[in-house]
This record gives C-alpha cells, structure tokens and sequence, in this order.
C-alpha cells in the first residue's frame, strides 16, 4: 500500500464541488476519546550526538528502553543517508521485564507507507508484534559497507508502540438479503472490532462514487506469531498506527481479511467513503489482505472472503471485473503512470503505482482468476461454478460436472 494524501482540503473541496460531487455530509467527525489506541513515541538521536552507543564501526545498539504503557506491537521510522537500502541491517527486540527477552527480528522496510513529503532520506518499516504486553524495547543497526566501501548513515530511529488489545471482537455482522443483487458478506463493523471512533472519524470522509477495487497486502507476518491470539489485535494496531503516527486520521484501507477470512470494516463513512490507500483514492475502494504475500499465497479463506467483497461490490456499483476503465484517482495523481488513468478494474496497488510491489507477486498472480470468480458470482446470483482444478475428483461447483439421471445419491 502506498497512500498520497492529497493535503490541500480547501482546493480539493472547491475543485469537487465544481465537478458536481458529494463530499463528506454522510458521517460528522466522531466524540473521540483521545487517548484511546494512541501509540506511544521514542525518537533517538544518534548521529547528532555522538552517540555513546556507535561504535567504531559505525554499528549501533540502542540503550534498553521502557515504554510507557505495555505494548503489543510496534512500528519503527527512521532517517538515514547514504545507500540505505544496500548496507543498512535493522533489528528489534522486545521484554516485558526488561531482563528476559526474545529473538532479535529484523525491521523489514514498508515503502508502501512512505510520503513524497517525508523526503528521500526517511524510510518506514511494517509492523511487528511484540509479545503478549510487552514493556521494553532494544534496537540495534548494522552497517554493511558497499564494495566500493560506502556505508549508511543512520540519523534518528523513531519507535512507535501500541497495545493492539484495547478491545475485543464481536461477532460480524450478517447483512439482511438484499432481492436487488448480491449479498453484502458478513463483516466485523468498527463498533464491534472496538474502534475507538466507533463509525465515526476524527477526519470527515470524502466521497467519490467507486468504480475500481484495488487490492492490497499488508506486510506482516500471515500468522500468528508465539503469543498472538486475535487478528483483531493486529486490525486495531493497524489502525493505530495510521491514523496517529502516519497522521492519517483514520485506517487507510476500506475493508481489511484477515488470513482466517474475516473481513473487518476500515475506513469510516461507509459506500463510496474515499480511503487513503493508492496513489489518488478517488474513484476506488481499497481491500487489504493482512500479511505478506511476496511468494506464498493467501489463504483460501481469504481469497474466498475477498472474493465474496469484490463481487458484492461489482454488482452493486454494475462494475465489469474483467474490464478495464479510467479512474479517476489515477488522473489526479502523479505517480499513477497508466496511459489515460485506464487501469484495470479490480486491480492490484502496483498497477495503479508502479514503484510498489503490493499486493505481492503471489497475489498478482491470483488477480485472473478472482477477476473470473467474481463474474461468476454475479453472473449465478451468488451460486457460482469454479473451473476443474485438475484433481481427481470432480464436485458438483466445478464447470465440467454432469449430473446423471441416477437418485442414489439424494435423500428420498
């Protein structure tokens, strides 16, 4: 996911509005509590200073480092110069009393969560789960120098830490049949995954009628790490992390699934709310699949749950998921590079920005046929056949399945 907020509200809005469309009267701006969900933030300094803990090799070991409240998973930013991404090695690890700790992990950087206003020497990382409350935290960096002996700079590192567990699930939400279309498939509202905003927003949602899904990946881990219990937890970190410490307000995706194939509400505001998710967001309704999908593939759960999304979607908005078309978000970005905003209409992030990998390479390569199985959907009213998958057997979902005139196999 890679999201550019289009900040000037004012010349957005009037532009908007001289185009005819609908912004933000749907959803006021929520009560919030403010400190609900608020991730807690540690900068160190450490080329400015000298640091006493740089050594001789320019390698770098954080002071061992109390949160102030417990936490369950952590972000780090960091600004660096030199060539980073070629010699720069990052690592965490976490306590929860500061003497027993676990593994080193290594900091993975998140390109997707950058800002062209953060400047080419800033760099953000995925999201880690820390433990089961954990208290204390330790970094530390190696510089791996180039061949032509050049190394990194490692400036300030920023770790941010929040308790994904400030609520609990309920159950999802079984949306009432619809005669007009395909069902909505159930969803675990904000209210119920605890949203400390409920269905509301501190940021007003904008509004722009969607035409185009694009599909993200998260870049975490697809399971549980020792410890973790809830999918939920990671959801409510997610958001945490977006909306404070990204500055976005609100969680940047519409609809997250989780690998389990729960699928839980993001942004607030509801159909055709505008997400921070692409590149110009409007015109699009962004899905993430919470993990990382780069060379394994997402569950089946997951692809059966986005597939029921997307399909409900296509149908309510007559969008054709085999088609292609112009998207707006794509027109007012400039980091879109498809000719004419013409992308397709349920599409992966790195067809809409080229310089992200999102949603992984194993998701891309998924993109066919969740395109076919929601033409499907739609086209059965929800009853669809899937194509023969090759095996041995042959069930009766499957195109080349024939049914005799034989009852043996019916009750009566």
């Amino acid at each position: 996911m890679w999201k550019h907020l289009l900040r000037s509200s004012f010349v957005i809005g009037l532009a908007i509005i001289c185009a005819g469309l609908l912004v933000g009267s749907k959803h006021n701006v929520a009560a919030y509590a403010p400190d609900i969900g608020r991730p807690d933030n540690v900068v160190l300094d450490i080329s400015s200073r000298g640091a006493p803990e740089l050594s001789s090799t320019g390698n770098y070991l954080s002071p061992i480092t109390e949160a102030d409240r417990p936490f369950t998973h952590l972000m780090l930013k960091w600004r660096a110069s030199g060539p980073v991404s070629d010699t720069l090695v990052l690592e965490v690890r976490t306590s929860r009393d500061g003497e027993s700790w676990g593994d080193w992990l290594p900091v993975w950087e998140d390109y997707d969560m950058w800002e062209h206003d953060d400047g080419t020497d800033v760099f953000w990382s995925q999201i880690t789960y820390a433990g089961d409350g954990a208290r204390f935290w330790q970094v530390r960096a190696t510089m791996l120098p180039t061949a032509s002996g050049d190394e990194a700079i490692l400036h300030t590192v920023e770790v941010n830490t929040v308790d994904g567990r400030y609520a609990a699930d309920q159950a999802p939400t079984f949306p009432e049949a619809s005669l007009a279309g395909l069902a909505k498939p159930p969803v675990v509202s904000r209210t119920a995954w605890g949203n400390p905003d409920g269905q509301g927003s501190r940021v007003s949602p904008a509004y722009y009628p969607v035409n185009h899904v694009i599909v993200h990946h998260t870049v975490d881990p697809n399971t549980f790490r020792s410890g973790e219990k809830n999918w939920g937890d990671r959801v409510r970190a997610i958001w945490s992390f977006h909306t404070f410490t990204r500055g976005w307000g609100d969680v940047g995706y519409n609809y997250l699934v989780t690998p389990d194939g729960t699928i839980y509400e993001g942004r607030a505001g509801g159909d055709d709310a505008v997400g921070f998710h692409d590149t110009g967001n409007y015109g699009s309704m962004g899905v993430a699949l919470v993990g990382t999908f780069d060379s394994v593939n997402p569950t089946g759960a997951a692809q059966d749950s986005l597939v029921a999304l997307l399909g409900w979607k296509a149908d309510q908005k007559q969008i054709d998921p085999l088609g292609r078309s112009y998207y707006y978000g794509c027109d007012i970005s400039s980091y879109c590079s498809s000719p004419g905003a013409v992308v397709y209409n349920i599409a992966g992030h790195r067809h809409v920005t080229p310089r992200t990998s999102c949603p992984g390479d194993m998701t891309v390569e998924l993109l066919a046929s969740f395109r076919s199985r929601v033409q499907a959907l739609i086209d059965t009213g929800g009853n669809p056949q899937r194509p023969d998958d090759g095996n041995l057997s042959i069930d009766e979902l499957e195109t080349s399945f024939a049914r005799s005139n034989a009852t043996w196999y019916s009750a009566g």
